[in-house]
């Protein structure tokens, strides 16, 4: 069960929600191809990208790295550009700052981008019902949020611990053997920015709060703390290593060389 170890605690069980869906890697299990160099790209944005690529060696510091993170934030889209950006560039910094935004954009693409965040610790024992509160459905039950994280979707839309979700998206929460599981396929099935509204019980109200859902933290993904997406993201780190070698670097030439770490 994925959710267990999310945050590693044993004494209690409490689960974040906002991971990968479970069958997330099958996708990374496909062959590798370079399709990502063939993405459209309209005029615009095809000069801005060129525009972007010599910035990442002028002088000014400031002006490198608000071209870095631009090009991050185009994403795959800029591999073409960057690919031969970077087998021409003869400043390490450059080809270093390309190697960064290729593995950025890359993961982002594959991992970080692809599956809704919410935010919180849920209880996993508790799952308050119609006998405790008449304001829940029959046959349905609430979700315990045991905490809320900092600046995460569910801090955003003013979600608080203690409050007990209910419905989501107007559709009561059904009773389960595994509800807070069931609940976090569901935030998971939605993509980050997505838009989201949760009934929720606090104190004597009944109040919904619309939720913009986040993307999975990075860190918490690397570290282990989100089991169902850290599965993907080593099976997306291999497949790097891979892409790397045979496309943006090219295996058996010169240039054949380890990816970015």
């Amino acid at each position: 069960m994925p959710f267990a170890v999310v945050l590693g605690v044993l004494a209690t069980p409490l689960i974040v929600v906002g991971q990968a869906d479970e069958d997330g890697i099958a996708d990374e299990a496909a062959p590798v191809t370079d399709d990502e160099f063939r993405v459209p790209l309209d005029e615009a944005t095809a000069r801005e990208i060129d525009a972007l690529i010599p910035l990442l060696g002028v002088p000014l510091y400031a002006e490198r790295e608000r071209a870095t993170e631009r090009l991050k934030e185009l994403g795959i889209k800029t591999f073409a550009r960057l690919r031969e950006a970077h087998r021409v560039a003869d400043d390490p910094e450059v080809q270093w700052r390309i190697e960064q935004i290729v593995e950025d954009a890359y993961f982002e693409e594959y991992v970080f981008g692809r599956n809704g965040f919410l935010g919180i610790t849920q209880n996993a024992r508790l799952f308050p019902s119609h006998e405790e509160d008449p304001r829940i459905r029959e046959g349905h039950v609430g979700i315990m949020v045991e905490s809320v994280h900092q600046n995460t979707a569910a801090a955003r839309g003013g979600l608080r611990q203690g409050d007990v979700i209910i419905a989501f998206d107007g559709e009561p929460l059904k009773a389960s053997p595994r509800p807070t599981e069931e609940f976090g396929n569901r935030i998971r099935s939605r993509a980050p920015g997505t838009r989201v509204v949760l009934t929720v019980l606090r104190d004597t109200f009944t109040r919904e709060l619309e939720v913009t859902l986040g993307r999975c933290p990075p860190e918490m993904v690397k570290s282990g703390n989100i089991q169902a997406v850290a599965q993907r993201y080593w099976a997306v780190r291999d497949r790097f290593v891979v892409w790397w070698t045979r496309y943006f670097r090219g295996v058996g030439t010169e240039n054949a060389g380890e990816p970015p770490r």
